[in-house]
């Protein structure tokens, strides 16, 4: 799958699948937005076609993330340890300020 991945940003060109991921993230946004201000309190097939929704914007998502990752030659443990750390100084930034 990571062949399909370089391959279309190639394709594409990294430029442009960078202006194209701009409006999936807006989706993605618009997406969560969609299901966190509706009425929840009925229409449990609704709930679901929202949630559906953000699924799709996400994958969207992490299909251009790969993309970018594999076109700049980034290894997997890179990303992993600098997520690591942010989500570690979040967390210490939470319990500095208090939750």
């Amino acid at each position: 799958m990571e062949n399909d991945f370089f391959r279309i940003v190639k394709h594409y060109g990294v430029l442009n699948q960078a202006r194209h991921f701009h409006e999936e993230n807006y989706e993605l946004i618009e997406a969560m937005f969609d299901y966190e201000y509706a009425d929840h309190s009925g229409d449990s097939d609704y709930e679901e076609r929202l949630k559906e929704h953000i699924a799709e914007e996400i994958a969207d998502n992490l299909n251009f993330l790969k993309q970018f990752q594999l076109y700049y030659g980034i290894e997997d443990e890179v990303i992993e340890d600098i997520r690591e750390f942010k989500n570690k100084r979040t967390l210490e930034r939470i319990v500095k300020w208090g939750e």
